[in-house]
């Protein structure tokens, strides 16, 4: 009865766990016109967020070893509750608290992953992994789509409403979470009895490919943001700008939308060589960008907006077929392990990029960034083809 509940259920918890809903509309515009704080303020949130996520790992691991993905996912949604109410109603330091909470709970909750994967396996359906999650991740684009539509009125109304709003869709989740169950919980003793805790190499190496990919996607749409204001200031009025950000904002969201769903479809018919063209997109969408910085105008928007909604269009796809791939060849306690240092991955790309963007931007336009950024998505793309030349040299191993 719960595996099969579980996995009917699994697409609507995950598409409303995923992140603060309503919060990640407004979220710099609470922050610095309600909290009062600055732009650098914000990044040192940010910053002391992911990395106390990052020195906990390990802590972190063992503790969800200890209460197992049930728990975890259920610590992860409570979490989540707090960082919301503390980001509405706390002061500065509670705020960086707040952030603090937000990281360590998506850091819990991608125990989800592996729980729908248990089930499937147990009730013999594992080849759907991809077509649930991704149905999740159409769930989820489809309300952010909704969510950034009404945020903004809302705002204008009371810039409390959309908290209030989040916090509701935060206790939903934490509430949501008693009712996924993992099948293994009495049988992952026996399993990691049986297995090595030892990561594979084209584990390993697809992990590191995370360092990169979905970082890049992040702060590629935020700097190409950055330079259409930059780009269109000496010609438009700030209300125009205004429109021709939200624009970009509001194509990228169809895209992910368009991109998920086209996913769901073809999903089952897709394998970890996807991950190759998936790269090249991830750096003709970047060099789109560049030349939109180049070119100016309306004619250079169009080409950002076209990168633009590119880039978003990959980030749920990628992710699917990694975690798929990561949960194909892995069990127990080893997955928790390979799903943790993916999501650990992700956080110190980010990181990374953030401080190298900073460093760049601190004597360059923005578009030396993002060129930057478009060298690291060669790095990526050499990343791939060596994820790809190891899974076939383990595939013809596991032949002989």
């Amino acid at each position: 009865m719960y595996k099969s509940n579980t996995i009917k259920l699994y697409p609507w918890f995950s598409s409303i766990s995923g992140d603060l809903l309503f919060f990640i509309a407004i979220d710099t515009l609470f922050l610095s016109t309600v909290r009062g704080l600055t732009a650098s303020q914000i990044a040192l949130m940010t910053a002391i967020g992911t990395l106390v996520c990052v020195a906990l790992q390990y802590p972190l691991l063992r503790l969800i070893k200890l209460v197992g993905n049930q728990n975890a996912i259920r610590i992860g949604t409570f979490l989540l509750l707090c960082s919301a109410c503390l980001y509405a109603f706390g002061n500065i330091p509670l705020t960086f608290l707040a952030c603090i909470f937000y990281y360590l709970a998506l850091f819990f909750i991608e125990m989800k992953v592996n729980i729908l994967k248990n089930n499937l396996d147990y009730t013999n359906n594992s080849q759907e992994y991809m077509r649930i999650d991704s149905r999740s991740k159409l769930l989820y684009s489809i309300y952010t789509l909704i969510i950034i539509l009404i945020s903004a009125p809302l705002f204008n109304i009371n810039p409390y409403i959309p908290m209030y709003c989040c916090i509701f869709f935060a206790l939903i989740a934490f509430i949501f979470s008693f009712f996924i169950k993992d099948v293994s919980v009495n049988q992952e003793n026996t399993l990691d009895q049986a297995q090595s805790y030892k990561l594979s190499k084209p584990i390993i190496i697809a992990i590191i490919a995370s360092v990169l990919f979905v970082p890049l996607l992040i702060v590629s749409t935020t700097n190409a943001k950055l330079l259409t204001q930059e780009m269109l200031e000496n010609a438009y009025n700030l209300e125009s700008i205004v429109y021709f950000v939200s624009g970009l904002v509001l194509a990228g969201r169809l895209m992910r939308v368009i991109s998920v769903f086209c996913f769901g479809k073809y999903c089952n018919k897709l394998t970890e060589k996807s991950l190759f063209t998936m790269t090249i997109l991830l750096l003709v969408s970047i060099l789109s960008i560049i030349c939109g910085g180049i070119l100016s105008g309306i004619l250079g928007y169009i080409f950002i907006l076209i990168g633009f909604g590119a880039l978003f269009g990959l980030i749920d796809p990628y992710q699917l077929v990694i975690k798929n791939f990561i949960l194909k060849n892995t069990q127990g306690y080893t997955a928790q392990k390979a799903l943790s240092l993916n999501y650990t991955a992700i956080s110190i790309g980010q990181l990374l990029l953030n401080f190298i963007a900073t460093i760049v931007l601190l004597k360059l336009p923005i578009i030396y960034a993002l060129i930057t950024f478009a060298i690291f998505a060669i790095i990526e793309v050499v990343i791939i083809v060596l994820l790809l030349k190891s899974i076939k040299v383990n595939n013809q191993k596991s032949f002989t």
